[in-house]
């Protein structure tokens, strides 16, 4: 039984690192396939209140269109303060890191390094886990910490942990642009990590567009990003340049 089938079948779940906008809303669209998701949040507080079925990130709701409360009834979406719910459930086959991965405007790897260690801690059975990461990260960052963290812990690569990296590109102000909808780049450490990432984001995602490798996908989205930051400089240059002018006409 392959991946997709077995979380359609609940013989696996999908766990996510981090709650904020990308972690929740990546539980919800699963999770409205039938698929059971467990979240992990280092706030007891965070966890509450997603098992509560509530949302109190602002906007997230309304970007979302449904709510989670019938989610959460229905015991396909869950939340946890307490690592042992995942890295000790056989299971949990699928796990996508949504973390934050900058602070101050700079990168940052404190939580990566965090969740990091404590994938690989997981129990595996059954075949590999998938890690998936849908963080933004500046270029070399799965390897450096990820990639070298399973290494040094004495797991094994693709063996034990197969890897993607397949970065969120939503513009939480519009719902119409959202992980359905928009393209979404996946690359793998290899052929196999790649396939097994097809194979789960398909679930939810419209259109994939798979590049030759992890590092790619990852430099991918800062570049990206990098082009939207100097757009909107330009942008605000020429407005107080040409106070007069409508510059957006």
């Amino acid at each position: 039984m392959n991946l997709h089938s077995k979380l359609r079948s609940h013989k696996a779940k999908i766990a996510v690192w981090g709650t904020g906008y990308i972690g929740l809303s990546t539980m919800a669209y699963y999770a409205r396939y039938g698929i059971k998701c467990v979240g992990y949040d280092i706030v007891p507080e965070t966890a509450r209140t997603i098992n509560a079925g509530k949302i109190t990130m602002p906007g997230l709701g309304q970007w979302l269109g449904f709510s989670i409360e019938p989610l959460v009834k229905n015991g396909l979406v869950h939340a946890t303060p307490d690592v042992k719910e995942i890295i000790e459930d056989p299971t949990v086959k699928v796990h996508f890191v949504s973390i934050p991965t900058e602070r101050n405007g700079k990168p940052w790897d404190g939580a990566l390094q965090d969740v990091s260690k404590k994938i690989a801690g997981k129990t595996v059975e059954n075949g590999p886990d998938l890690v998936i990461v849908e963080s933004t990260l500046s270029p070399g960052q799965c390897d450096k910490v990820l990639v070298s963290t399973l290494d040094r812990t004495g797991r094994k690569i693709p063996k034990e942990f197969q890897l993607a990296v397949a970065p969120r590109r939503d513009w939480f102000d519009n719902p119409g642009l959202n992980v359905h909808t928009i393209p979404r780049v996946v690359g793998g450490v290899d052929e196999e990590s790649l396939k097994a990432a097809q194979e789960v984001l398909g679930i939810i995602c419209s259109k994939l567009v798979p590049v030759s490798d992890h590092r790619i996908a990852e430099l991918v989205k800062s570049t990206e990003n990098s082009f939207r930051a100097l757009n909107i400089a330009f942008a605000n240059a020429l407005s107080r340049s040409y106070p007069n002018v409508d510059t957006i006409e």
